[in-house]
């Protein structure tokens, strides 16, 4: 989680590094999106996550604002997404061109799981 303090995303992006590994920081509850994240890239983070949770989806806008102010804001991190990621929306999540995309509740919540799966990549072209 990006909200937590400073010494403990430094000590994650040491341990992950030291063992040839990523890490992710999760965006979900930072109030100030840009500062946050040139803090984070300059700190070593591999990838930053726009989040919106899912309870809060109905009634507060997808990540898609907050995605973008995390591409214009990142120098060498990558970007990530998740929350509210479907079929009907994936052609607006690639066209930002994010590096992971998380579409957990569209999928786990498909009854044909490697259907969803192929829709979304379909419809993501």
């Amino acid at each position: 989680m990006a909200i937590t303090n400073d010494e403990t995303i430094a000590n994650v992006v040491r341990e992950t590094h030291e063992r040839g590994k990523k890490c992710l920081a999760d965006m979900m509850l930072v109030k100030d999106m840009e500062k946050r994240t040139r803090q984070l890239d300059a700190m070593g983070v591999d990838y930053i996550c726009a989040h919106t949770a899912f309870d809060v989806q109905q009634h507060q806008e997808s990540p898609f604002a907050d995605l973008e102010t995390i591409r214009k804001n990142v120098t060498h991190a990558g970007t990530a997404i998740a929350g509210g990621i479907n079929a009907g929306n994936i052609g607006r999540v690639c066209a930002f061109a994010p590096d992971i995309v998380i579409a957990g509740g569209y999928v786990c919540r498909s009854e044909d799981k490697a259907a969803a799966l192929r829709l979304l990549k379909r419809e993501g072209k």
